[in-house]
């Protein structure tokens, strides 16, 4: 899961030092947990990525089952690991 990531709605980008850049859909975003963390979980081309996110950013950026959006990641920031369930 990464652990810096930009999400943006639509095709959005802004200007940083993360390199790899994906449209991605939005599949599920779950309830937030008791530190007001969300986990929602992306289909970035064939693959699925769950990214962490804070509440207010779901409620800010409109994220919803279905939409579509931009993700910005360091590279440093990627470990890759089994899917969180």
């Amino acid at each position: 899961m990464p652990e810096a990531v930009t999400i943006l709605p639509g095709e959005k980008r802004v200007v940083g030092s993360a390199r790899n850049v994906w449209p991605a859909r939005v599949v599920t975003v779950r309830k937030p947990t008791r530190y007001g963390v969300q986990f929602i979980d992306l289909e970035v081309g064939i693959k699925p990525l769950t990214v962490a996110v804070t509440a207010s950013a779901v409620s800010q950026l409109r994220l919803l089952q279905g939409s579509r959006v931009t993700l910005q990641v360091k590279a440093t920031a990627l470990r890759l690991r089994e899917r969180i369930r």
